[in-house]
């Protein structure tokens, strides 16, 4: 009873003041935005004004009176019975369970309900951030995700603005994993942070004056480069496409092939006129920055070709293309015929990566053998890339020309000085060096194209020297004493080899090569594995060797017949796998390894071993059908002999002779 005393009198007070403060201002309370319905109630009952912009008190005559007047911004919360920022109010007459969180209406704040189920705002949502009704929190605007969606826990997914990666967590509620960095966006495929596109997926661009071609991959970045290739040129959003001499008004007969320049690009026609006769197609190349294409012509001003040459500075002098004449640079940057070379002689100039700064050139007679009696003159080299080495390396006092004294001083081919150079075509040049005797380990490996080896002088060459030299096809060096392991190992087109003079064949030193005969009479060792896998051996004249070491023929299959006279040694699986050897004369053998014959289809007929020394051998070295094979054996033998066996195998027949 004191207490409901204590609150009219707590509300008659605020009455007074307010009267002092103005009763005409107190009156404008009691008008129909703010006055309730006219019902009586409870004393000291309190709730909000039908506009929401008061708080009522009802007094002791069962009257509503303005308790609080909401100030601006303000508005009555139906539930909390006070005013609060209008923004974050709850819906009116909303009861909720202890401690659940949500989000205010506007999701401008994140709501707690109190033990009296009523919601109070725990935190005010700050700039640019708003509440995620699925993570109950104040998050990025940008960010926030699809209202009431539930996720499965560690699935992944971008934003709606695609600013950000989210991953759902263990409630099934998303949360922020990565904020995509400036020029970024999240990849909804990827599901991750990527740059923003920079092309249209499908788009081509040309580059290079139209010869690379760059593509636009369905994720819209470029991929890598395409070259175009002779004979196409790149069209913008079309690719690399046919391109027609037409085009640049060039046009040359069908069995012609004239070089111009258009643009710096030296240009060609090639290929057979078409059904009008006119159009032929061409292929472009372009000159270096420091080159300049240029056209040459006969006396007549008739074109008859075009070359890149290097920009030059005035009075410059070099030799042209084809080396039979000096040119000098004129004021235009350009290079113009001084000297015409006669027949017998060539220009050779002073080599440097700064062809421009030279000065240097002359017509000098051309050393074109090692017996050349020419006081003064220059190797001439017909390939270039042997050209470019032996000015590099053998041209001592950078004149450009290898002459008689340094012809002199070149001994050898040192180790991989020409390894995998695929433009070296012919190495003939090097019979100019009448003291060149050595090729050393690997110093042709990998010289897919060259052809042929003729090297006159050389006596030795090293493990390796031409290893993989896919076309050579013939070998001619008739001073050779010795080849290394593996010196023309995997030459697999070498049908034809001429060493006269040769002794010693290193392991695998013809393996896997087409030589189809073999006549090296001087030869007395032959290596591991010498001529494994010779498929197209059928002839072998080795008159002097001594010694074949383990699989010498392994696998020849056409090997047919060998004749040895002076073979001792015939070391394990000598001729194993060679499946069409019909008769073997070995009269000196005196040891014969395991599987030396071995091969269940090979039709040996005859075995001659007739040496009247002890036989160092047994069953294993004869594993043929030796039941089709005539054997013959020195008469120091005969003894041994029952019933046509021996050494464990029974043969067709058994003779006996006595060579001395």
């Amino acid at each position: 009873m004191r207490k409901n005393l204590y609150i009219a009198l707590y509300v008659v007070s605020l009455m007074l003041a307010s009267c002092v403060c103005g009763c005409d201002e107190d009156k404008s309370h009691n008008d129909n935005s703010n006055s309730s319905d006219e019902e009586s109630c409870e004393a000291n009952t309190v709730k909000c004004s039908e506009d929401k912009l008061a708080v009522l008190v009802c007094d002791d005559n069962g009257q509503w009176k303005e308790y609080v007047k909401c100030s601006l911004n303000n508005v009555c919360d139906p539930d909390l019975k006070q005013c609060k920022d209008k923004q974050h109010s709850t819906d009116v007459g909303e009861r909720c369970e202890s401690d659940t969180v949500k989000c205010s209406e506007d999701k401008l704040a994140v709501l707690v309900c109190d033990n009296n189920g009523q919601w109070n705002e725990r935190e005010k949502c700050t700039q640019n951030k708003v509440c995620d009704p699925d993570l109950k929190q104040c998050k990025d605007k940008q960010h926030s995700t699809d209202v009431g969606e539930r996720c499965e826990s560690d699935t992944v997914k971008c934003s709606e603005d695609k600013l950000a990666v989210l991953v759902c967590d263990n409630n099934g509620q998303w949360n922020e994993r990565e904020k995509c960095t400036q020029n970024k966006v999240c990849d909804p495929d990827l599901k991750q942070c990527k740059g923003e596109q920079s092309c249209t997926p499908g788009a081509i661009q040309c580059k290079e004056n139209n010869t690379l071609m760059v593509k636009c991959s369905d994720s819209g970045e470029w991929l890598e480069e395409e070259a175009c290739g002779n004979h196409r040129i790149c069209q913008e959003n079309v690719g690399c496409e046919k391109e027609f001499c037409e085009e640049l008004g060039c046009y040359c007969n069908s069995d012609e092939y004239i070089r111009n320049c258009v643009d710096n690009q030296l240009t060609g026609c090639y290929g057979d006129r078409e059904a009008d006769g006119e159009i032929i197609m061409t292929e472009y190349y372009n000159c270096r920055e420091d080159q300049i294409c240029v056209v040459h012509n006969d006396g007549e001003g008739k074109r008859t070709g075009a070359s890149c040459e290097f920009r030059c500075t005035d009075g410059a002098l070099i030799c042209d293309y084809d080396n039979n004449a000096i040119l000098e640079c004129s004021s235009s940057g350009l290079w113009v015929t001084q000297t015409n070379c006669n027949e017998s002689m060539k220009c050779y100039d002073a080599y440097n990566d700064s062809i421009e700064s030279n000065d240097f050139a002359r017509c000098v007679s051309a050393c074109t053998s090692s017996e050349d009696s020419t006081e003064v003159c220059c190797v001439d080299f017909s390939d270039e890339s042997l050209k470019y080495y032996a000015l590099r390396h053998w041209d001592t006092n950078d004149d450009g020309c290898i002459d008689k004294s340094e012809s002199l001083a070149v001994t050898e081919i040192p180790k991989e000085a020409f390894s995998n150079s695929s433009q070296l075509k012919s190495i003939q040049d090097l019979n100019v060096f009448p003291n060149l005797k050595t090729i050393k380990n690997s110093a042709f490996i990998g010289c897919d194209n060259l052809e042929k080896a003729e090297l006159q002088h050389v006596e030795t060459i090293e493990e390796g020297a031409f290893f993989g030299c896919d076309e050579l096809a013939s070998v001619d060096m008739p001073k050779v004493k010795s080849i290394g392991s593996q010196a023309f190992d995997e030459c697999d087109k070498l049908k034809i080899v001429n060493m006269p003079e040769l002794k010693t064949i290193g392991s695998n030193g013809f393996s896997g090569t087409s030589i189809e005969a073999v006549d090296f009479p001087d030869v007395t060792y032959v290596g591991n594995t010498a001529f494994l896998n010779c498929k197209s051996l059928k002839t072998v004249n080795l008159p002097s060797v001594v010694t074949i070491a383990y699989g010498g023929f392994y696998q020849c299959n056409q090997l047919q017949r060998i004749d040895f006279p002076k073979a001792e040694t015939l070391e394990y699986s000598t001729f194993e796998g060679c499946t069409s050897l019909s008769e073997a004369i070995l009269p000196s053998a005196k040891k014969l390894g395991n599987a030396l014959f071995k091969g269940a289809s090979m039709p040996m007929t005859r075995l001659v071993l007739t040496t009247a020394e002890v036989i160092d051998t047994d069953s294993s070295s004869f594993n043929f059908d030796t039941t089709n094979c005539d054997l013959v054996l020195h008469t120091n033998k005969s003894e041994a002999t029952y019933e046509n066996r021996w050494m464990g195998q029974t043969w067709k027949s058994i003779s006996f002779v006595n060579p001395e």
